[in-house]
């Protein structure tokens, strides 16, 4: 079995009229920094969820044709990127807080009890 043949099931599609549409409409910054919409992020995050944990997969976007070859078509891998790594960075932060407030919440608590 080939490398490729192996993450064949390891895919996300996903359908779109134009580049834009998967993108927050308010959010002024260009393609590459700005934020995915909230149901385009749901739809891949849940479909991750679904996927191999320890496997690496793809996400592929269609559109119509004459969207393909735009700058801003180019421009998604390098989107799709920042823009999970800056949330991932962003949920490791509240993790580390939650964690925090938990050590600290039991020390308390230990203190209580053993006094």
């Amino acid at each position: 079995m080939r490398k490729e043949d192996q993450n064949t099931d390891n895919i996300i599609e996903m359908r779109v009229g134009t580049v834009e549409q998967l993108f927050h409409t308010l959010d002024p910054y260009p393609i590459r920094d700005k934020d995915l919409d909230r149901e385009v992020e749901d739809y891949i995050v849940g479909w991750a969820r679904e996927l191999p944990r320890n496997r690496p997969f793809r996400i592929i976007v269609h559109f119509p044709g004459d969207q393909g070859q735009t700058r801003l078509a180019q421009e998604l891998p390098e989107a799709f990127s920042r823009y999970f790594a800056g949330r991932a960075g962003a949920i490791q932060g509240d993790l580390n807080e939650l964690f925090r407030v938990g050590r600290r919440s039991l020390a308390i608590g230990v203190t209580i009890l053993i006094a």
